[in-house]
């Protein structure tokens, strides 16, 4: 699957409220909306945010689809991918199977800036996306991977990347289920680091030994 997100719920003719209003109040966005059974995809499919791919075996050539018309834009609302990914695990569109006792979910998070509203320690736990990612991880199974993205991001940015990366794959700092913030510069580094972190969670899964 895949989305996108910044910060706003404003469409292309400026309806909803913008970037500034949605990085500054913690609770008031809606960038989720609901699941559209018949499109696939979130309801609410903005300029902001959209979940525009659904979980499938279709979804990474959908994806690539996508991506040639994205453009960056303003703002870095944590509360935006973590209600998309909180509320899309809690749908009726929701990929996840209870009665899979092999299904892996994880959602990737990929940031190249300072985001808002994380929710943890050192964001004075402004927000609801810590308590989400436990919630998914807890109640779902599903763990967030973080990566930070770019040459862009100073110190107190990487360490709300590091506090995220803690909420989203276990229990406590140092845990040995943790998962520590993947670190990517450029698109080669980015592909290359995203390809072997795969490959290690598939072989993990798969790995048996002979009877």
């Amino acid at each position: 699957g895949f989305g996108y997100w910044n910060a706003g719920e404003s469409d292309n003719e400026k309806k909803g409220k913008n970037g500034v209003h949605c990085n500054k109040n913690s609770t008031s966005c809606e960038y989720f909306g609901g699941w559209n059974e018949t499109r696939k995809r979130s309801q609410v499919c903005t300029q902001n945010s959209c979940l525009k791919v659904a979980v499938s075996p279709e979804g990474a050539n959908q994806t690539l689809g996508v991506l040639g018309d994205l453009e960056t834009s303003f703002g870095t609302d944590a509360e935006a991918f973590s209600q998309i990914a909180r509320d899309y695990f809690f749908s009726n569109g929701s990929p996840h199977d209870p009665n899979s006792d092999c299904q892996l979910n994880y959602v990737i998070v990929i940031g190249d800036g300072l985001v808002v509203k994380s929710g943890t320690e050192s964001n004075n736990n402004i927000g609801r996306t810590a308590g989400r990612l436990r919630e998914l991880r807890t109640e779902k199974g599903v763990k967030t991977l973080f990566v930070a993205y770019g040459n862009g991001i100073q110190s107190d940015g990487m360490l709300l990347f590091d506090e995220m990366a803690v909420a989203g794959s276990c229990d406590a700092a140092g845990g040995a289920d943790c998962e520590p913030t993947i670190v990517a510069s450029t698109p080669l580094e980015l592909q290359t680091t995203l390809n072997q972190k795969i490959r290690q969670i598939l072989a993990e899964r798969l790995a048996f030994t002979a009877p």
